[in-house]
């Protein structure tokens, strides 16, 4: 046997039952593909075309009529689309991450604001909290899910942590960090090392260094050496 369709409708490949409970769903998905290894359970989408947009695709679409063929408007927060990765815990399978994309704001004619969400799930838990979001303005969103402010990138976390890290050679050498503790308290920058002395914090424009933050704490004004520019100790 390679194929079947089911009493329900469904499309199995490579296996003769369906399988429930797929995406805290309480039924089995139209198609499912299941095999043994890689090349047996994949599915390829190819195109050979001559031609700029002649690409594969995959859609994902919703309306929020309730007959096959309709087109009602969908609403902001609707989810337009979901990707599900999943592994099994020895008796179902769970979660271990997601994407998402919802409408972000009302739509109208020709006009579908939208946004990108990516989950995963803490050691420990059993669903994905939601780790990143793009909005439909372009606005890039890290362990938060709003602001007020007009900035591209914002970043959420607690005073224990920093907030972000800019690192040099994976996970060894120096980097620069930011932290921010809670409201009304600290902002923090600084250089640091995982090993060794710590690196000076400097500032530049262009190629060349104007001031130099030691890491002895002198402050060193037009380069990098105490001896020939205005040292602040």
């Amino acid at each position: 046997e390679r194929m079947r369709i089911d009493s329900s409708g469904r499309l199995l490949l490579g296996t003769s039952s369906a399988r429930a409970n797929l995406y805290n769903s309480t039924t089995s998905p139209r198609l499912q593909v299941e095999g043994t290894n890689t090349n047996s359970s994949s599915i390829g989408l190819i195109s050979s075309a001559n031609g700029v947009f002649d690409g594969a695709n995959l859609l994902f679409a919703k309306s929020r009529g309730t007959t096959v063929g309709s087109n009602t408007i969908v609403q902001s927060g609707d989810s337009l689309g979901f990707i599900s990765f999943q592994g099994s815990d020895g008796s179902e399978f769970v979660d271990a991450a997601n994407i998402g994309v919802y409408v972000d704001g009302t739509p109208g004619a020709n006009d579908m604001p939208g946004r990108l969400v990516f989950s995963t799930t803490a050691d420990g838990a059993s669903s994905p909290t939601e780790r990143m979001r793009i909005d439909s303005s372009g606005r890039v969103f890290f362990n938060e899910t709003n602001s007020d402010l007009g900035h591209k990138y914002i970043l959420s976390g607690n005073q224990s942590s920093d907030v972000a890290a800019f690192q040099y050679n994976s996970n060894s050498g120096t980097y620069l960090a930011i932290l921010t503790g809670p409201p009304n308290g600290i902002v923090e920058i600084k250089a640091d090392a995982r090993s060794g002395s710590f690196p000076p914090l400097t500032f530049k424009t262009g190629a060349n260094e104007r001031m130099r933050i030691a890491s002895g704490g002198a402050i060193i004004l037009g380069g990098g050496s105490p001896s020939a520019n205005t040292t602040i100790t």
